[in-house]
């Protein structure tokens, strides 16, 4: 989803899908405690047509979708919200992503678009992509089911970064795990031959797992652990997850467990044709590829989502994406026309090997960024290993060349100047050379005169 939204009301945490969860509580679907306050969702008239079933342990009854309870709204967006839940037979927490009514009752397109995202999604398989399991129809609403992650995204991360006024980037250790784990899920779907068209930090999830003093040091967010009502001791004493009496468990974010969401504008690359057409522009503007701000979507490939990588990469580092304007139409001329700001103009100090990594992947040119994300995990890990990485700077012969393309009225008008120029001073040294010939004949004439007399 494009926004993920608070757990509930009283609660800091933020919840999306993925994996996790507290169990416990004989009262509630499948004997698992809710990890978040249930909310009564009887206004809610995205899900207002969804049966209504009694549960356990509520004072309201909560819609039910497959037989999953929903039990609180978590996230939101243009293609729908998604939804909290416990699937009573698997005994598990899951996420439930529902399309609002309005939407597939107008478009067809958007059904068809819906259900291909759990299509995709399900034919791939990777620790690092959040999987789901079902899609399905019920009382006129269509929804997909996929593992719940409980955590935080890597948007929300910058974010919170920022409003706390310290550098909105993150340490680079943490920007990498993050950035190899999203690669490493990408690389599963470009396998399989899916580009996932809308790569950005609000689509990565970051789980948090359960430390305790056997587990050993795992960083946390930046260099201070992320406190959050009902989280672990340590960090609020949360219900199922050891509370107060487990002095030693704290959670924290797991930087290398981070999954790669919402396959919802994805699409196969067979026979390159996409579900839109080859004038529409999907994606989030700062992170789309030029090929796609440009509305040239038949071009799109694993490439693309490249692209998005690197300007993920780049805000993870620094703080902000590498291309903002005023408006949204300002942003994609800026992706399709501008050259990335360096770090060192951000204020920001990049290893020159990274930063060169994050320069190949925002490339104009789709054949001079990596082909897919398998190969700029692999070009990540050896900048790890402090082995020579494969990306190369541009040369400056290639830079000028860009400039002139870009701006060509103006490239023509040094031309002309210097070809003016060129023939002026072809011109005078012409004149010159005839001087210097009239004036060294002279010369000779009066030196024979000399000798002469």
């Amino acid at each position: 989803m494009s926004r993920i939204a608070d757990a509930g009301p009283d609660s800091g945490e933020r919840l999306m899908p993925g994996s996790g969860g507290r169990f416990g509580g004989s009262d509630w679907p499948g004997g698992i405690t809710p990890s978040i306050p249930p909310q009564d969702l009887s206004g809610d008239h995205i899900v207002l047509s969804a049966p209504r079933t009694p549960v356990p342990g509520l004072p309201f009854p909560a819609p039910t979708l497959g037989g999953i309870p929903l039990l609180a709204r978590i996230g939101r967006g243009g293609m729908g919200a998604v939804y909290y839940g416990i699937h009573p037979r698997l005994k598990v927490e899951v996420a439930v992503k529902v399309l609002p009514f309005h939407l597939a009752e107008q478009s067809g397109e958007v059904v068809e678009r819906f259900v291909r995202e759990a299509q995709a999604a399900a034919a791939v398989r990777s620790p690092h992509l959040v999987q789901v399991t079902d899609v399905n129809r019920e009382g006129g609403v269509y929804y997909l089911v996929m593992e719940y992650v409980r955590g935080t995204t890597a948007g929300a991360l910058i974010r919170r970064r920022t409003a706390a006024g310290g550098p909105g980037g993150l340490p680079e250790a943490d920007a990498l795990d993050i950035c190899i784990a999203a690669c490493e899920g990408l690389a599963a779907a470009h396998a399989e031959g899916i580009v996932h068209r809308d790569i950005k930090p609000d689509n990565i999830l970051i789980p948090f797992r359960r430390r305790t003093a056997a587990t050993g040091r795992h960083r946390p967010v930046g260099a201070e652990p992320d406190r959050r009502p009902g989280i672990g001791a340590g960090i609020g004493g949360g219900a199922g997850m050891g509370g107060a009496g487990s002095e030693a468990a704290t959670e924290e974010l797991d930087f290398r467990a981070a999954k790669l969401s919402d396959l919802g504008l994805a699409r196969t690359e067979e026979g390159g044709v996409t579900l839109t057409g080859t004038a529409v522009c999907m994606g989030t503007p700062g992170y789309m590829s030029p090929e796609q701000a440009d509305g040239r979507s038949r071009e799109v490939t694993p490439a693309s989502d490249v692209h998005a990588l690197g300007a993920m990469m780049y805000e993870l580092l620094c703080g902000v994406p590498p291309y903002v304007g005023e408006s949204m139409m300002a942003t994609l001329r800026k992706v399709v026309e501008e050259e990335p700001l360096p770090f060192r103009r951000r204020g920001v100090r990049v290893p020159y090997d990274l930063e060169t990594i994050v320069l190949k992947c925002l490339e104009k040119d789709p054949g001079r960024r990596y082909r897919d994300a398998g190969e700029l995990a692999e070009d990540l890990k050896r900048f790890l290993d402090m082995e020579p990485v494969l990306a190369r700077r541009a040369s400056v012969f290639y830079a000028l060349r860009k400039k002139a393309a870009k701006h060509k009225g103006w490239t023509a008008a040094v031309v002309m100047l210097v070809l003016v120029a060129g023939v002026g001073v072809a011109g005078y040294w012409k004149v010159m050379e005839e001087r210097e010939k009239a004036v060294g004949g002279w010369t000779l004439i009066f030196e024979d005169d000399f000798e002469g007399g």
